[in-house]
């Protein structure tokens, strides 16, 4: 995965990061191969992270900060889809923060701002106190909780304040109706309605790869399109001709014959 590559490239480059600031993740614990961060962490000068628990990761880190539980001390937006309708629901403050706790990502972001803002370099600050404006009133966040609200405000907008009437339910007015009735579903969505018709999508970059390796190399068109990701146990996905610029369904390649496979009722259980 991508998140693995910042392990991988401090690893080789040690003093690539001076210091590591992680906010509600615990790469230590949910990543592939964790152990390259078990190796990574400790290569860093300085670490801090932000969470609601003792993880994997706050073990490494030289400050641990407490953070806010969204869906109980913060702000937050949740979408999500099944049975043929879509929803949108709002997680909100219910109780008070314990013993001071700050939402990470906001208050690491302000403060960052605040930081690089007296060195010389604005524009971080300007961007976070400028332009997160409340879509309701307009105004500016002067702190991390005005901040979370504005953020989920806008995000949510689309919602509470739609351009144009929207076709599910309940029906909202405001932001204050938002938050007190906490959801809203879009109507049913028929199934393959999208379906049908002529489409054809065509990977530009892949033909300019295509074009590049053919000139350097003078190699066979069907050369590239062979180069496929292979499965450990030796299945190669292949696409031909045209096809392999369109989405299409080809049978995996196994390199190896019928015989080599035991079928589980040859086998035999000892004793």
């Amino acid at each position: 995965m991508v998140t693995n590559n910042v392990a991988n490239g401090m690893l080789k480059d040690p003093g690539a990061c001076k210091v590591m600031i992680a906010s509600w993740c615990n790469f230590n614990f949910s990543c592939t191969g964790a152990d390259r961060w078990d190796r990574r962490w400790p290569r860093c000068r300085s670490s801090c992270t932000w969470f609601t628990n003792p993880s994997e990761m706050t073990q490494f880190a030289d400050i641990v900060l407490p953070s806010t539980f969204n869906s109980a001390e913060g702000w937050s937006i949740v979408t999500n889809m099944g049975n043929g309708y879509g929803y949108t629901s709002i997680q909100q403050g219910a109780v008070r923060r314990f013993v001071g706790r700050q939402a990470g990502g906001d208050r690491g972001r302000l403060a960052a701002g605040a930081e690089t803002e007296g060195q010389g370099f604005p524009n971080l600050a300007d961007y976070l106190g400028q332009e997160f404006k409340d879509p309701e009133t307009g105004k500016l966040p002067t702190n991390e909780r005005d901040f979370n609200e504005i953020a989920t405000k806008i995000s949510s907008a689309p919602i509470w304040m739609p351009k144009e009437p929207l076709k599910g339910t309940p029906q909202i007015k405001g932001w204050a109706e938002f938050r007190a009735k906490g959801m809203y579903s879009n109507p049913r969505y028929a199934l393959k309605r999208g379906w049908g018709g002529k489409v054809r999508h065509r990977d530009e970059e892949v033909r300019v790869l295509q074009r590049y390796r053919q000139e350097r190399t003078r190699g066979a068109r069907q050369e590239i399109q062979h180069l496929g990701r292979r499965h450990p146990g030796g299945v190669r996905l292949r696409g031909q001709g045209e096809a392999a610029f369109v989405p299409h369904y080809r049978a995996a390649e196994a390199p190896r014959q019928r015989r080599e496979y035991r079928s589980p009722s040859s086998t035999t259980r000892a004793g």
